[in-house]
This record gives C-alpha cells, sequence and structure tokens, in this order.
C-alpha cells in the first residue's frame, strides 16, 4: 500500500538513521537540496541507490549544487521571474556607503527610518556567518528601540532564531 513519508534531512541522516527504513523508496522530494553537498546527504543517496537503483528523486533549491544524483535543472524560476509573476513583492535595496565599516548603532539609525515606513516593521539584514547574524540580533534587541508601531519584530523572538545577514567591506553595506 502506498504511503507518504515526510522528515527532516537533518534528523534522516544523523547516526544514519535512514537505514532503519524497512519499506522501499521509490520517489523522494528533497526541498532545500543544495544541502546533497553534505557528505551524510551524500552517503544517504548511496544507500538509497544501492537499495532501490530506480528511485526517482527531484529536489528543490534556490541555489542548486550539481552533484548525483541531483544533477539536471530540469526547471529555472528565478527571484526575478517571481517579481515578474507577482508571486514575490518587488525587493528594496538600501546601499549605505562609508569609508569605514559603520557601526551597528549607526545601521540602526539609518534602517529606522526605512522600519517605520513598513505596513509589517520587517526587514532582513544579509550577513556573513551565523555568529555575526546572532550577534546583530541581540544587539539590536538590547537597544531596546522604539518603533511607531510596537513591538520591535527583531525583538519579538530569540535572536538564536533569527535568521538575518550581513555584508561586511569596507567601501560599501548592503542592507
Amino acid at each position: 500500500k502506498p504511503f507518504l513519508c515526510i522528515i527532516n534531512r537533518g534528523y534522516l541522516t544523523y547516526s544514519q538513521n535512514y537505514k532503519k527504513i524497512k519499506t522501499n523508496i521509490d520517489f523522494i522530494i528533497h526541498d532545500e537540496c543544495h544541502s546533497i553537498e553534505n557528505k551524510t546527504t551524500q552517503e544517504f543517496y548511496k544507500w538509497i541507490k544501492s537499495k532501490n537503483s530506480n528511485t526517482k528523486i527531484i529536489g528543490f533549491s534556490a541555489t542548486p549544487e550539481l552533484i548525483s544524483p541531483l544533477d539536471t535543472i530540469i526547471s529555472k524560476y528565478s527571484i526575478y521571474d517571481g517579481f515578474k509573476d507577482k508571486v514575490i513583492l518587488r525587493p528594496r535595496i538600501m546601499w549605505v556607503k562609508s569609508q569605514n565599516p559603520p557601526t551597528n548603532n549607526t545601521l540602526m539609525e539609518l534602517i529606522k527610518p526605512e522600519i517605520n515606513k513598513l505596513p509589517y516593521k520587517k526587514i532582513i539584514v544579509w550577513c556573513g556567518m551565523i555568529d555575526e547574524c546572532i550577534e546583530l540580533a541581540e544587539e539590536w534587541c538590547d537597544m531596546d528601540y522604539r518603533f511607531e508601531q510596537p513591538p520591535c519584530p527583531l525583538c519579538q523572538f530569540d535572536p538564536r532564531d533569527l535568521q538575518l545577514v550581513a555584508i561586511i567591506e569596507n567601501s560599501a553595506h548592503a542592507l
């Protein structure tokens, strides 16, 4: 009898949990399939192919890695396509240029008026490393900024749950 199993890749590959699967797997839909670059994910796919060489696999990723068995792109849909099709909102990029990297406080002062213009008071800041994201989120929450329509969306969450990212360059900072 056919059945659908939805499972987290991290759980599946942890300690080779996939080896506990007793049912034949004929079809895999792998979201965020760029994780194929992980050794544990590659080991899973080697195992699955050794169990059933006819297993069909479809992967979804905005940043695909062409590694077997996910080595063929069958469709491309860019963020630009999404904007043209009115599936996503038009992105707004704010560039801040300075001779020296601005402090987080300076960035917040620049961004605060922009956040106040937004209906949901939400913003994405791109960082390089997750530790920088956590540090930035904690610092901004500690600043206790007051917005026109509280509460601050940054401070509604545990900073470790936020996915903030920052591009740190001496000549330009993208927000």
